[in-house]
């Protein structure tokens, strides 16, 4: 017995040891190491799945300076190990806001006579006709959500200066249905006669997208409210938690009625509405991120967790891309239905022995090659799957690798593995474990001299690793 308990003991030191010189026993990458070596050395990293010493053992081999693709690995190690938040949901500091006050919108946006409040001019028409390459105006019906007044009218000005873009958006009061005039086009007047909010998207070009020696470019919501004809400036933004389950990041492309794919009963748009739709969302698809804020002598990042399981992963060999999965899958709903704001309802349906490519469905379900928080923003945990059912299957603008490449009943398979997909626990499982989230950013930038000689360098691609600034997208 006791010879027995010996054994145990020692087998379980024996594991615990090696365990303990799982990092130990790694080979740092060479004196001068290359793109590839970073990457290799950063897979070995997280292999070993010990995301609570990341930190430590990038240090035992970047003593002085770590690489910039591994800011990614820092501030998760770092959360991991309870040093600070892995998230925040809005702003700890004010300070931080790109945009401090209503002085500082466009020209005509507010009024120095009227302090705290944010205007919409009345010659913004005459302001687009102007100058239409700074001010891009639509009214226009939503088919999906839009604006805190719930509401089907909407209406948006894109502002573009050097520095700064500005989207404000806000809700035209409806005709009623029973009014002769419900489907004929706003007058200046109606589109201006608002209800009682104003969504306003700021966005900061100051700094490069991308650009792993910044922080990629930052965008900040905030609901300003209306009183009387004017809407209160309000310094804090919207908190993030609040728009992130419908928005990847803070834009989103704008999807009216009678835009490209038409639905049931929509009349499709005049050509010219079509262009002004197509330079807005130029503006508009464009990935920004929604920031980090400050917490003490760390930058915590907004919006979902770098680590939630996304829609759209998986592993390479996993079983969720094989025919056999897809056609398990592939017709679990055979009617989804679509409701968004005001009453607008899209309803489809598989056809009776449906011919689904499942080739096709397979590649198409790889949302994460591109909503990976650097392309895109993620369709993570918490966002609404009925978004991704209106991107797929209502104004049908995704996927976009295979945008008329897929039938409805090749889409309708597509939503429904990707919901199945999800759930599953293997799947699930891997992507915590082989954490991809620490590996979308590209080691090509980062070139060294050789470790003992990172002082010197003056142009290593790398950051002092005490002083390292978390990349936010």
């Amino acid at each position: 017995m006791l010879n027995k308990v010996f054994l145990i003991i020692t087998y379980s030191c024996a594991l615990n040891i090696i365990i303990s010189r799982s990092y130990a026993n790694m080979v740092c990458p060479p004196g001068i190491p290359t793109a590839e070596d970073l990457v290799s050395f950063r897979k070995n990293l997280i292999k070993k799945n010990d995301f609570k010493n990341l930190v430590s053992e990038i240090k035992k081999c970047f003593p002085i300076k770590a690489p910039l693709c591994y800011q990614d690995m820092i501030y998760y190690g770092e959360a991991m190990s309870g040093k600070h938040d892995l998230r925040a949901s809005n702003y700890y500091d004010d300070s931080e806001l790109s945009i401090q006050s209503e002085k500082e919108l466009p020209e005509g946006f507010f009024d120095p006579q009227k302090p705290n409040k944010v205007i919409i001019p009345k010659d913004i028409f005459e302001r687009e006709k102007q100058d239409p390459k700074k001010y891009q105006i639509l009214q226009y019906q939503t088919r999906s959500s839009g604006g805190f007044d719930n509401s089907i009218n909407l209406f948006i000005i894109v502002v573009k200066t050097p520095d700064k873009d500005f989207i404000f958006q806000t809700s035209p009061h409806e005709t009623p249905l029973s009014n002769p005039r419900s489907n004929l086009p706003l007058s200046e007047n109606e589109i201006l006669n608002s209800k009682n909010n104003l969504t306003l998207i700021t966005v900061d070009k100051t700094t490069k997208p991308h650009d792993k020696t910044t922080k990629p470019q930052v965008a900040q919501l905030r609901k300003l409210v209306k009183m009387g004809e004017d809407y209160n400036w309000e310094t804090k933004t919207e908190s993030v938690d609040s728009c992130f389950s419908c928005h990847t990041g803070p834009l989103r492309a704008i999807s009216p009625k009678g835009y490209s794919e038409i639905n049931s009963s929509e009349k499709k748009l005049s050509l010219e509405d079509h262009k002004k739709i197509e330079a807005i969302n130029l503006t508009l698809e464009e990935f920004k991120s929604w920031g980090t804020t400050k917490r003490g002598q760390y930058d915590i990042k907004l919006g979902a967790a770098m680590n939630s399981q996304p829609y759209g992963w998986a592993t390479d060999s996993s079983k969720t891309r094989s025919e056999k999965f897809i056609k398990q899958c592939s017709t679990n709903e055979k009617q989804i239905r679509y409701k968004g704001f005001s009453g607008y309802v899209f309803n489809v349906n598989l056809t009776e022995s449906p011919a689904i490519n499942y080739k096709n469905v397979a590649l198409a379900m790889n949302c994460y090659e591109c909503h990976n928080n650097r392309l895109h923003g993620a369709l993570h945990s918490n966002f609404s799957f009925d978004e991704i059912v209106f991107k797929v299957l209502v104004d049908r603008s995704m996927p976009f690798i295979l945008l008329s490449s897929l039938s409805m009943n090749d889409r309708i398979a597509l939503v429904n593995c990707l919901k199945e997909e999800f759930g599953n626990r293997k799947n699930r499982r891997k992507w915590i474990e082989e954490a991809p989230f620490l590996t979308t950013a590209s080691c090509d930038g980062d070139q060294f001299k050789h470790n003992n000689d990172y002082k010197e360098s003056k142009d290593t691609g790398a950051v002092p690793i005490e002083n390292m600034k978390v990349n936010s997208n």
